[in-house]
């Protein structure tokens, strides 16, 4: 870390740490991670839970990028985790619920719901999203793995604007 030095008659002495610096990934007070991807297209989503496996964007990344490949999301290294997602859809049908499920795996194996969101859509309205959040401890950067799902009453349709997004928090 470097020191700066105020020196009364010849003014400020040292080195400012540049941000890259203070981001070099070998410890908590320097990990710096935020990730925000975009699904590339709608679609129209199944009734029942199936996993969103489509393409996604990468919109934003600050720090160590997570990765993506067919449904599945990798971070770059272990700590709490905060997943944002807000789901954005319509259709012209009535539906008692439309929503979508943040999915977890601890053994890249077994995925288990960690949060889900939902809304309700009656015939006269056809646009709906669902916002929701989700902390994942991730310990194993091999094994500790992300997916998403949408839940739908009825079949709707997923718009182009969904997204989520990856917030490193902190050491576990």
């Amino acid at each position: 870390m470097a020191i700066i030095k105020l020196n009364g008659a010849k003014g400020i002495t040292g080195a400012v740490p540049s941000a890259s610096s203070l981001n070099d990934g070998t410890n908590s007070q320097s990990k710096v991670a935020f990730h925000r991807w975009k699904i590339n297209s709608g679609y129209t989503a199944s009734t029942g839970v199936n996993d969103i496996t489509g393409a996604f964007t990468s919109q934003y990344a600050v720090g160590t990028a997570m990765a993506y490949s067919s449904g599945i999301w990798t971070f770059p290294y272990t700590g709490q985790w905060q997943i944002i997602a807000n789901l954005v859809g319509g259709n012209s049908n009535a539906s008692t619920y439309r929503g979508a499920i943040v999915k977890g795996t601890t053994n890249n194996s077994s995925y288990s719901s960690l949060v889900s969101g939902y809304t309700a859509q009656d015939a006269s309205h056809y646009y709906m999203a669902s916002y929701f959040s989700a902390m994942f401890d991730v310990t194993d950067v091999a094994n500790c793995k992300i997916k998403l799902a949408t839940e739908m009453q009825a079949t709707g349709a997923v718009s182009s604007e969904f997204w989520v997004e990856f917030f490193y928090l902190g050491d576990t």
